[in-house]
């Protein structure tokens, strides 16, 4: 199946101004260090990346001795109780899905002034990186 042109330069517009706006927005990012602790057992190992919610971070759960991925949210999200209280449902109705394709959320947690998620690590390439590496590639194919 061809993806028609008009559908992938709407896609490119969309990711451009996510991504403009995410600029906009980067003095309410959390930045931590390496070694931070949240919660008295989650560690921050290093930066993942970053988007339109906040700050990805490889970390551990030292109760568990596993890795994870830690998502800090912005603070104008943190801050918010409407927000965190949307988010605390969502995170509750994500907890349920499982599938091989869809990466496991594990918790969503707050501890002071920082909200965050808790998800499964699983190392690889985000989506955007792996279309940009192979262009020649159907969208249906990268999906």
């Amino acid at each position: 199946m061809e993806v028609p042109r008009k559908t992938i330069v709407l896609a490119d517009q969309i990711a451009k101004s996510a991504t403009k706006e995410a600029e906009r927005s980067r003095s309410d990012y959390v930045e931590v260090e390496k070694g931070s602790i949240f919660s008295g057992r989650y560690k921050i190992n290093s930066k993942i990346g970053e988007g339109g919610m906040g700050v990805v971070y490889s970390g551990s759960d030292q109760q568990l001795d596993r890795r994870i991925a830690i998502k800090l949210l912005k603070k104008n999200v943190s801050q918010n109780k409407k927000a965190v209280e949307t988010l605390k449902q969502e995170a509750q109705v994500a907890m349920m899905l499982t599938h091989p394709s869809i990466m496991r959320l594990i918790n969503f947690e707050q501890d002071g002034e920082y909200a965050f998620l808790l998800m499964e690590f699983i190392k690889g390439l985000d989506l955007l990186t792996m279309a940009a590496r192979k262009p020649d590639n159907k969208l249906d194919q990268k999906i």
